[in-house]
């Protein structure tokens, strides 16, 4: 990815997460969910640029957007509610980036997002954002069309 793209995902990812969590002045303590795995969704994007676009990040900051998201306190939580926002999460992302991607005479499509156990990062552009104390990566990869 071109540092023009980076930060232009930059700016997508710091809008969707302001305005997400704006309102939440809850805390994320120190440390927490740093020894859990990840929470990961990812989107394919199809059309005139094909590939996929993953959200990963630590379970704390998960349980903090499904929280704000859904209007929940993050101890009533069922993990659907957590995959849901992540999923969520993933599809406002990669919508936003889709939109860069676009040209006129080559739409891109968006896929349903999905939560998923691991994103084979080998070949992925890995961009990776602080969000209120915790760590947000962003994963892309462009694939061959077909």
């Amino acid at each position: 990815m071109t540092p023009e793209v980076i930060e232009q995902l930059g700016e997508i990812v710091h809008a969707t997460t302001q305005s997400l969590l704006a309102s939440d002045r809850s805390e994320i303590a120190a440390g927490s969910g740093r020894d859990e795995a990840p929470v990961i969704s990812q989107i394919a994007i199809r059309g005139g640029w094909n590939g996929i676009l993953a959200v990963a990040c630590e379970q704390a900051l998960a349980c903090r957007v499904a929280s704000v998201m859904f209007g929940i306190p993050a101890e009533q939580l069922a993990p659907k509610d957590i995959e849901d926002a992540m999923a969520e999460l993933a599809n406002i992302i990669g919508g936003n980036f889709k939109s860069l991607l676009s040209q006129p005479d080559a739409e891109c499509m968006l896929s349903l997002p999905q939560v998923v156990d691991h994103v084979p990062t080998d070949n992925m552009a890995d961009v990776r954002f602080e969000v209120v104390g915790s760590s947000l990566r962003i994963y892309v990869k462009e694939r061959a069309p077909g």
